[in-house]
């Protein structure tokens, strides 16, 4: 991919995307080639879906200008293919378990897109709402993998742990005295509260600095990306990765697990 973009001497960068604001633009600003800039998207789209989930929020903030990409943009591309150049080597690894336990994350980012102001679920006129409606999103994916494991005879324990970082959301899908405040949000968003009812989900507070679904929603900053990328799981992997490249990330994937246990996040690293 490097090679076929002209960036295989490029030098490396430690995050997916810059620190500036994407939508930071004007339509005077300069445009680019937006047949390169497609293609290079197409080719992180599929390193995302794949191999790459390092990657998602990037891809994200970069798919909203397919159509009229600018030089901001393109540049912000060519950061993520830098950000690649020296993160070559990594990947997920499965493991073998006896037993199999699925946990979920939830988290949004309220009001993050400054040129309509919406969230990633869409229009809300709080952080609350915005994690609320995040929240059942993530417990609809999860109810849907618990059935498609069961269909592949694999037993999961219910009810499934869904860490959440927002205590008013949490308290909004568990107490019912709070309902009578929510009738502005989508009747469709309470679906939450059936499944907690139902006990097919448990919810439990987790501190925001180890918020794993906090890497998929917002652009973060080295030192909080590279913990969170570490306590996903992500290390060397494949024939390429050298022996310093698999130790280096060992050591970076057990200085994260460390870092969350100083911070008393056991549950969070008992989960990982």
């Amino acid at each position: 991919m490097l090679e076929e973009f002209g960036m295989q001497n490029c030098s490396s960068v430690k995050t997916p995307l810059p620190t500036r604001d994407l939508s930071d633009f004007s339509e005077s600003d300069s445009a680019t080639d937006a047949s390169m800039y497609r293609s290079i998207i197409g080719k992180l789209i599929y390193a995302a879906n794949c191999a790459r989930p390092d990657l998602a929020v990037a891809v994200s903030f970069l798919c909203r200008y397919m159509q009229n990409p600018k030089s901001i943009h393109m540049e912000a591309a060519k950061h993520t293919l830098r950000y690649l150049k020296g993160t070559a080597e990594l990947g997920l690894e499965y493991r073998a378990q006896k037993v199999y336990k699925l946990v979920g994350y939830s988290d949004a980012d309220y009001a993050q897109d400054k040129q309509d102001r919406k969230s990633f679920t869409g229009p809300a006129s709080s952080s609350v709402e915005s994690e609320y409606m995040s929240l059942s999103d993530a417990s609809k994916e999860c109810f849907w993998i618990n059935q498609l494991l069961s269909l592949c005879k694999i037993p999961v324990p219910l009810p499934v742990t869904m860490f959440e970082d927002n205590q008013g959301c949490i308290a909004l899908a568990q107490n019912p005295v709070f309902h009578r405040r929510t009738k502005h949000i989508d009747v469709r968003y309470h679906v939450v509260r059936h499944y907690i009812r139902s006990g097919v989900i448990h919810l439990e507070y987790l501190d925001t600095q180890v918020m794993l679904a906090d890497m998929f929603t917002k652009n973060l900053g080295r030192v909080k990306f590279e913990t969170l990328r570490g306590l996903l799981g992500m290390k060397a992997v494949g024939d390429s990765a050298t022996r310093g490249g698999v130790e280096h990330a060992m050591l970076s994937q057990t200085s994260a697990v460390d870092n969350a246990r100083e911070f008393g996040w056991e549950t969070m690293v008992d989960n990982f």
